[in-house]
């Protein structure tokens, strides 16, 4: 069967036998059918897992899980050895974790892989670490047979094989037992299928390179070790705007320089799900260090920036629960007025009385109630104040090399100044002396007064953990990080509005 031009691969299994979800059985029996021989080094890391008392059983519906660890193989998994293997995958409820340490994957070996992740109804944790060597080509890959990979979203989690499970025991409710597909066929009770009902999203075409991993809806990422570089780190973060599954992302041991460094960081600005970043043990200095930090702090753009930034969040998170059209934001004129009359309203004071007529009193613009546009600030007729990554929990730059103890104090004073602006507490509005044509005695009239823009901060971020350990720093530095990475979360006192 074909889609939108491309032939849906089938089963190798659908013709031959049933697979039975046991990783291992059903790993033997691909090996059989697709003619391939077993490997030890395969069989050997698959396990199982009595998890019935862990902690990690909580959000799963197995008590034993199926665990895949391939480590250290002599011989490379090429695509010939990684295709039975990737068939049974997809076969296997119980496995929410798989790794390959060391195992010299090819590119197409690693797209089957990818494919295989996609697939699985379960599989939550990937990790392809210390592959050896580059993604390289294939032996059995030819130029005539380029050995293409596509994701079809029918078939992603599962889907397409529960789908065809459930058609195939649909229970007639005339005799209450299970109508045969065919058997509905041959007697013409089944409505042909319209265009409707055939046409479904393009197949996504796995590309080449590391970045193909975020196409797999995996929930945690781990590319340790892998020589990655700055143009492959660019493409890894294009794909990272719009992952909207990942949750974690360990980048460990590579060779991202500050390039690279700025690439993610500008991507964890457009992603709104991303909890966990590793980029230690890499080539990064104090500017790329900085920048990333940066990530989770406020930024002013222009409309035109800001239209591009919002429309991709909205497009990528949001498409259901942000309006298309952008809505006004407040200023920080506003906010104080608000801010003033929560105050007001929670001391228990006396409404104003009401403007006399004539009299042009605006009332402040309020915070809208979309996600994302309510941290949105306008500060300017042009430019927008927009939030930085809402999401991220934990960042590690630890044994960056080429960072220095003057970049580490950099962040430290990135840290207290939002911590400085959290805690500063509003002016009260100044009184003058003012004549009354009607009183004896001059009496006070608060003035307004003129509200700042203040520099873009940190505050509100989801940050909790910052490791920049070194032996090269002092211990100072690092505590005076910690410090205020702890206090981002204080709670406000009593007498601060919320």
């Amino acid at each position: 069967m074909a889609m939108h031009g491309v032939e849906v691969p089938t089963d190798p299994a659908q013709a031959v036998f049933e697979p039975t979800g046991d990783l291992f059985k059903d790993y033997c029996a691909y090996c059989e059918t697709e003619d391939r021989d077993e490997r030890d080094d395969i069989l050997d890391g698959i396990t199982l897992v009595d998890e019935k008392d862990s902690p990690r059983n909580l959000t799963t519906q197995h008590n034993v899980h199926t665990k895949l660890f391939i480590r250290a193989v002599e011989t490379p998994l090429h695509r010939n050895d990684m295709s039975p293997l990737a068939n049974s995958m997809t076969h296997c409820a119980n496995l929410y974790e798989a790794s390959f340490f060391g195992c010299q994957l090819s590119n197409d070996s690693y797209k089957l892989l990818v494919e295989a992740a996609y697939k699985s109804p379960s599989l939550v944790s990937l990790a392809v670490e210390f592959n050896q060597t580059p993604l390289g080509k294939d032996p059995s890959s030819t130029k005539k047979d380029p050995q293409e990979c596509y994701l079809f979203p029918h078939q992603a989690r599962g889907a397409g094989r529960m789908e065809a499970a459930a058609a195939s025991h649909q229970v007639d409710p005339k005799v209450g037992k299970t109508a045969s597909p065919a058997a509905g066929k041959a007697k013409g009770n089944t409505k042909p299928e319209t265009t409707d009902e055939r046409e479904k999203p393009a197949p996504i075409r796995v590309p080449d390179g590391w970045h193909a991993v975020l196409l797999s809806n995996v929930q945690d990422i781990s590319l340790r070790g892998n020589a990655i570089t700055d143009r492959q780190v660019k493409l890894l973060a294009t794909a990272l705007e719009s992952a909207t599954e990942l949750l974690s992302l360990n980048l460990w041991g590579n060779s991202i320089t500050d390039e690279g460094a700025a690439a993610l960081s500008e991507a964890l600005r457009m992603n709104c799900r991303l909890t966990a970043l590793d980029v230690g043990d890499n080539r990064i200095t104090d500017e790329g260090a900085c920048a990333l930090v940066s990530s989770v702090s406020q930024v002013d753009l222009d409309l035109e920036r800001f239209a591009v930034l919002r429309g991709k969040i909205s497009a990528n998170f949001y498409s259901e629960t942000m309006p298309a059209d952008a809505p006004a934001y407040p200023s920080y004129a506003d906010l104080h007025q608000i801010n003033q009359q929560l105050l007001e309203a929670g001391a228990g004071k006396d409404k104003k009385p009401a403007p006399k007529k004539g009299k042009d009193v605006s009332a402040p613009t309020p915070k809208p109630t979309s996600p994302w546009d309510m941290h949105c600030i306008s500060v300017g007729g042009n430019t927008v104040r927009v939030p930085g990554n809402k999401t991220l929990w934990c960042l590690s730059l630890a044994n960056n090399k080429h960072m220095t103890e003057k970049g580490c104090q950099t962040i430290a004073n990135m840290l207290r100044d939002t911590i400085a602006f959290m805690r500063e507490k509003p002016e009260e509005e100044s009184p003058i002396k003012a004549k009354d044509p009607k009183a004896k005695q001059p009496v006070d009239i608060p003035t307004p007064r003129a509200i700042p823009t203040p520099p873009p901060t940190m505050a509100g971020c989801a940050l909790q953990r910052l490791v920049i350990a070194s032996p090269h720093f002092s211990k100072d530095v690092l505590k005076e990080i910690q410090d205020h990475v702890a206090s981002l979360h204080v709670p406000p006192s009593a007498d601060e509005p919320p």
